[in-house]
């Protein structure tokens, strides 16, 4: 409930300075079309066939500066899905050059560099 406040605060100070509900339309609009856009992709992903469970959450931000302890190279990944009807584990070995494993000193986990890209087939590479 305490966000709820927060949020609409910022919100009042946005739109009373001077441009601020343009601003935060726009957000908005972006914010909708990133989301209608995550769940198209998501659908793709799976082939269709699972109800789409988008999320929200705040990924850990890496900046130049940051001390990353890489914990090694990843050599595969693995995810549960259902995809053509079919539930199963999903096993993608990586080539090279590998995506490094690392977390960063506020202890969230990041994948960083590699030869890989997530498309609506897979992850490749």
């Amino acid at each position: 409930m305490a966000i709820t406040r927060r949020l609409r605060k910022l919100l009042e100070e946005a739109t009373a300075t001077p441009g601020g509900a343009v601003a935060v339309e726009d957000m908005m609009a972006n914010f909708v079309a990133d989301a209608q856009s995550a769940e198209k992709f998501y659908k793709r992903f799976h082939w269709g066939n699972e109800p789409s469970k988008l999320t929200h959450a705040t990924a850990p931000t890496v900046v130049e500066g940051d001390i990353l302890v890489q914990l090694g190279e990843l050599a595969e990944v693995a995810y549960e899905a259902t995809k053509d009807d079919e539930h199963a584990i999903w096993v993608h070995e990586f080539g090279r050059p590998r995506p490094k494993l690392a977390w960063t000193t506020a202890g969230k986990l990041v994948i960083v560099g590699g030869g890989y890209r997530v498309t609506h087939a897979g992850i490749v590479g």
